[in-house]
């Protein structure tokens, strides 16, 4: 099975990644179109800013199915979490995160599955930083969609 493979740049780029704040907006990036799409994850480099230490990157995904034309405000569902816990299911909104791994100004790449992304037509990421003492630090994220080409190049 061989798959091809589109990069859509969401938030930044290595040439000008995002400063970070601790608030998502204005870190929220444009819709994406996923149309055909069979799998979809995350490809994120993060940095924590000068002399900070333990900061953390959080991402908030978000899934659009609108039904003509591109996503309205309106239109977007965040991702949600479940917890079982005996006959009770809680649904909290979903937000993952990673705590910086290595010294600040270096860079951790990580990647991120979402299995169920694919169902949607369209995706947003929004990303912000938690612990920051003085100095916001940087990432750079990109949307991987995968599609199954049964076999042809």
């Amino acid at each position: 099975m061989s798959f091809n493979h589109t990069v859509e740049p969401a938030l930044g780029t290595t040439a000008s990644p995002i400063t970070l704040t601790a608030a998502y907006s204005g870190n929220v990036s444009s819709a994406i179109k996923m149309d055909g799409a069979d799998a979809v994850s995350l490809d994120v480099g993060y940095t924590m800013g000068t002399a900070e230490t333990a900061n953390s990157i959080q991402l908030k995904v978000e899934y659009a199915d609108p039904t003509n034309g591109a996503p309205a405000s309106t239109d977007w569902m965040q991702e949600g979490n479940e917890a079982t816990s005996g006959a009770t299911t809680t649904v909290t909104l979903g937000e993952r995160t990673f705590t910086a791994t290595v010294a600040a100004a270096t860079y951790d790449y990580f990647t991120v599955s979402l299995p169920l992304a694919a169902k949607h037509k369209y995706i947003r990421v929004s990303a912000k930083e938690t612990g920051i003492a003085a100095n916001g630090g940087s990432a750079v994220i990109r949307v991987i969609l995968a599609e199954n080409n049964n076999g042809i190049n």
